[in-house]
């Protein structure tokens, strides 16, 4: 590398500093170091005399002032005591008496610094008052004379120290703690108050103080013609003037006097207490009206309509409100120019940087808005001064807005602060709760109004930010808005996922103080939705002749990284219930307006290219999936917990008790946020059983659908369907309103109301999708399942769809009068996926609604042939042990359903029955039931391979052994063929008789045994019992 450096310098023309740069890269070390040094020596033999007195220079040479075209808040105190106030780079006020000896005659002007701003930045705010008002000056060098005269200032001044600790610039310099200048102003011949007039009445002007003593100073307002501070072009140029502001001319009388600015130290002054100056401004909600809405959707009945108005249904969730503040018809607001702009917006930072940082959920949740009006906590008072700077911030830039000749210049401004704007307050967006507002009472004070008009309730800090950042985004780019919302959303996504992969000790300090807002999820959860609600607001006003490329990174940024990935991960960490419930319906409602939103802004309309919208409808459908676990669920069961949280297990429980009707409104107040999500899909057209179900009439292959798409939209499927249903029994009345086309409809009405017809084909659509889409690879119940298939049967919310649906249309089968078998090929598929259910879902009450099912579809509606197969894979050796329990129990309700259709029909036999005729049944079954395995001779040291034993075949001894019972005493007649005396014979001397001696032998080894496997034994020996004494008095009987 030094090598081709060397050539590079080569090419460049002769100079000494070239040859001492290749001196540099020689290729040995050891010369590479001495010409270093002989470098050095020759640089620091050149340097001048440190001590030498540096000339300075006038930064001006005329007396002519100017208007100042620029101002800072730096509000003069004349007669208040500021020490209440005190604040970072505000000198302290002192009236001690001051030796005129000692301390020249001076003039004290004390000025608060409430934005926080750097020692530098005010210093030169200071030379530019200077140079406006006519003053001539030049900053002293140091010295030893000149430092201890400035001691003695400072010590007149207040505490300031030149070792006190000031605010910092992003590259660590703390800034000068004082400075002195010489300066020189001209005396005119009309001065007649005394020698320091016309400096207290410069120094006075350029600050914008009027002659009359007022204890806060309003800043003068913008020239006339914007621009530098220079004199107005248009005058006569014939005549020259002087040099001074006198107009004279000739030689000028001059006072040259010393200005001392010194900066006060912050120790006594911590930032958290910063005062924040009251605004005197009320706040108009009439110049709000007057601007036009972002967004110009003003449907006649909103999403978050009622349903209801007597079920007293909440459906719209909390969220940014509209700020609504008190008016004031006689009071005037000034309105401000851009340099108090960006003062309060980097006040803003510091606060609402610090509140953030302080905030804890204990603060949050100990005072009310009373406890904080009465004694306020830090965190609180923290809270109060940044909703004032905010307030003070939307009440100026709503009067500045409104001033027609300020509004141009202010608009200009605000587009080139726009993301200066969403820096400062987007973290502002998360303050919402009671903490971050005053009360009515609080904020009339305040605002100088009365007492009337603060009975309302003013907007938090939060809906005054979003209110702020829509005046941005209304008087600025709308393109602009919409990328710097992304970004700050980016921001905050890669924030968080760094935050949660990495552990807790790892993560920087820096990354805590610029990122305060995941300290706390809901926090940082509640400034994402402001950014969402303040871009569904930017959308509309997006004008492009290419849609597409404003939608593709939004749409991917939605789906899947926030939706799916972040806020799911931030909900789930949430413990308080009722706030989980609230965040998840702030998200799903806020999700389908920015949906509606992208919408309007693809249609082809105005000259814009038409855009592909399909990918709408998978980003919609995929991320409500994600928040449908959080989201309000229709309980009616006395269920809780878990079981109460799942629709299958409800319906079940309802089944088995009957439904509760007292818990028909004893639901969430957002209930109805199924409701709005009903109203987007009839919007965009979206059809959720063709998503998950494919077309009513067409082929259902692997490509033909999205499995993560179909799935997800089956769980909306159902989950809607439930809210139908809960909205028909709480109205007593029924539409047909959910968007699912069938063969004989657009709509889809509640379950309750199902037909037949409309079951058998919803069945068929299932069954359709289970192999190829759901469980794709699905086989034989007596064959292992695939790593994919069996890792999609841990996902309980599916589960739970699935099965409630095929809850719904079996329970519409049943109303019907005559029940007639349905396809082979959709019970064949419908039973091995709700077999692998039962036998590999993770939660106990999911397994009993499977199990239940499967008997259902097989004893009602599998023809013969289904059922026999059924009734064979499920009782077949190789089948998981639960399964096959639970087989041999469908083949002793598959006996009583039969026994019973006989008996009730008094026929002589059972030639005419498919399932028993001549024995069918049984000779199916031969090697699958009344089976039993080499058992484990009884002994202490084979305790063991009894505990195997009795896991893999204990619950299906015991279901053969209720299954010989139930037949030999409830089939009188002998329809089933079990009595048959070769059979019967058989069954003895392979099961019973094998099977009794095992249980005996163990049982007799007594308390020796583990007390849960001599629980199971006992239990086999009293099935074995039964079937003995039932035997016995059949004997008897005959005789």
């Amino acid at each position: 590398m030094a090598s081709r450096a060397k050539h590079v310098l080569q090419t460049l023309p002769s100079h000494p500093l070239r040859d001492q740069i290749a001196r540099l890269l020689d290729l040995n070390g050891e010369k590479r170091i001495k010409n270093f040094e002989e470098i050095a020596q020759h640089y620091l033999a050149q340097q001048k005399d440190p001590h030498e007195t540096l000339r300075r220079e006038l930064k001006s040479t005329s007396f002519c002032p100017n208007t100042p075209q620029h101002s800072m808040l730096l509000p003069l105190v004349l007669k208040t005591d500021p020490a209440g106030q005190m604040t970072p780079g505000a000198s302290s006020h002192t009236d001690t008496t001051i030796n005129q000896a000692e301390y020249p005659e001076y003039t004290q002007l004390t000025l608060l610094n409430p934005t926080k701003l750097h020692n530098l930045r005010i210093l030169s705010f200071i030379k530019y008052c200077f140079r406006c008002a006519g003053i001539l000056y030049h900053a002293l060098p140091e010295s030893d004379e000149r430092t201890k005269q400035r001691t003695l200032w400072q010590a007149a001044l207040g505490d300031a120290s030149a070792g006190s600790s000031q605010p910092t610039t992003p590259y660590g310099d703390p800034g000068p703690s004082s400075r002195t200048f010489e300066c020189v102003v001209e005396l005119t011949q009309q001065e007649s108050q005394g020698t320091f007039s016309s400096l207290v009445q410069s120094l006075m002007t350029m600050f914008g103080q009027q002659p009359k003593p007022e204890p806060l100073v309003i800043m003068p307002p913008q020239a006339e013609h914007p621009g530098t501070a220079l004199p107005s072009p248009g005058k006569d140029k014939a005549v020259k003037p002087s040099s001074g502001p006198s107009g004279k001319q000739g030689p000028l009388r001059m006072l040259v006097f010393t200005v001392v600015v010194s900066f006060a130290s912050v120790t006594d002054s911590p930032e958290l207490d910063m005062a924040v100056p009251e605004s005197p401004f009320p706040a108009t909600a009439e110049s709000g009206s007057r601007r036009p809405a972002l967004g110009p959707r003003k449907p006649s009945t909103p999403l978050w309509h009622s349903e209801e108005p007597g079920l007293m249904i909440d459906t719209r969730p909390e969220r940014l409100p509209q700020p609504s503040l008190p008016v004031s018809p006689a009071s005037r607001v000034e309105p401000f120019n851009a340099d108090e702009l960006v003062a309060l917006l980097d006040a803003i930072d510091h606060a609402c940087k610090s509140t953030l940082r302080t905030r804890t959920h204990a603060a949050d949740e100990a005072g009310s808005a009373e406890d904080a009006a009465s004694s306020p906590s830090p965190v609180q008072a923290q809270a109060q001064n940044l909703y004032r700077l905010v307030l003070r911030l939307f009440i100026q830039l709503e009067a500045t807005l409104d001033n027609q000749e300020q509004c141009s210049a202010m608009q200009e401004q605000m587009s080139e602060l726009n993301f200066r704007a969403l820096d400062v307050l987007a973290p502002a967006l998360s303050l919402v709760s009671a903490t971050d507002s005053l009360r009515a009472d609080q904020l009339a004070l305040e605002a100088n109004v009365g007492a009337e008009s603060g009975k309302e309730r003013a907007a938090n800090t939060g809906s005054l930010a979003l209110a702020i950042l829509e005046l941005f985004a209304h008087n600025s780019s709308a393109k602009e808005m919409c990328l710097g919302i992304q970004e700050q959303i980016e921001r905050l996504i890669v924030a968080y996922q760094t935050r949660v992969t990495a552990p807790e000790t790892n993560v920087p300090t820096e990354d805590e103080a610029s990122m305060p807002l995941l300290r706390d999820g809901p926090t940082m959860v509640q400034a994402i939705f402001g950014l969402l609600q303040l871009l569904s607001m930017v959308l509309p006003e997006i004008q492009t002749r290419k849609p597409q490329a404003v939608l593709e990174p939004i749409l991917s940024l939605l789906h899947p990284r926030l939706f799916c990935d972040v806020l799911p991960s931030a909900l789930g960490r949430v413990e308080d219930p009722e706030l989980l419930e609230e965040l998840a319906t702030q998200a799903a409602v806020l999700l389908c307006e920015l949906v509606l939103s992208l919408r309007d802004l693809g249609e082809p309309r105005d000259g814009r290219e038409s855009v592909e919208l399909h990918a709408l409808g998978p980003v919609l459908v995929n991320s409500l999936a994600s928040l449908a676990a959080f989201l309000p669920r229709t309980i009616e069961t006395p269920a809780t917990g878990l079981r109460a949280r799942l629709l299958s297990t409800c319906l079940y429980d309802q089944q088995l008790h009957g439904a509760d009707e007292s818990k028909l409104l004893d639901v969430s107040k957002r209930i109805t946020v199924w409701n709005v999500i009903r109203k987007t899909y009839e919007k965009l057209a979206l059809d959720l059983g063709e998503l998950c179900l494919g077309a009513p009439d067409g082929q259902v292959t692997r490509d033909s659908l999205d499995a993560t798409t179909a799935v997800a939209a089956l769980e909306l499927f159902v989950q809607q369907l439930a809210y139908e249903g809960f909205m028909a029994r709480v109205k007593s009345r029924t539409r047909d309103r959910l968007l699912c086309r069938t063969q004989h409809a657009k709509h889809l009405s509640e379950p309750a109301r199902w037909s037949a017809g409309v079951a058998r084909e919803l069945l068929g659509r299932v069954a359709r999708v289970l192999p190829t889409v759901v469980y794709p690879g699905l086989s034989l119940l007596s064959l292992p399942p695939s790593p994919g298939t069996l890792e999609r049967t841990q996902r309980v919310p599916e589960t739970d769809a699935l099965l409630a649906l095929v809850f719904w249309l079996l329970a519409a089968l049943d109303r019907q009068t005559a029940r007639t078998p349905l396809d082979e090929e959709c019970v064949t598929h419908l039973v091995r996926a709700l077999g692998l259910l039962a036998t590999t879902t993770p939660v106990p009450p999911l397994r009993q609604v499977a199990f239940s099912l499967v008997k259902r579809l097989v004893r009602d509606y599998a023809p013969d042939e289904v059922a026999l197969r059924m009734a064979r894979e499920m009782t077949d050796a190789n089948t998981p042990a639960p399964l096959r329990a639970a087989g041999v129990s469908l083949v002793r309700e598959l006996c009583h359903a039969r026994i019973h259709a006989l008996e009730a029909a008094q026929a002589p036999s059972a030639d005419a029955d498919g399932l028993l005729a001549h024995g069918r049944l049984w000779h199916t079954l031969h090697d699958a039931v009344f089976v039993l395995c080499d058992t484990p001779a009884a002994g202490p040291e084979r305790e063991e391979e009894l505990a195997a034993f009795l896991t893999r075949y204990g619950a299906y001894l015991v279901e053969c052994c209720a299954l010989y019972y139930f037949v030999r005493t409830r089939d009188v007649r002998g329809y089933t063929g079990l009595g048959e005396p070769r059979l019967d014979a058989r069954i003895r001397e392979q099961f019973l008789v094998p099977l009794r001696s095992f249980v005996a032998g163990w049982v007799a080894l007594g308390e020796s045994l583990d007390g849960a496997l001599l629980t199971e034994l006992e239990l086999l020996r009293a099935n074995v019992e039964r079937i003995d004494r039932a035997e016995a008095s059949s004997a008897a009987r005959s005789s």
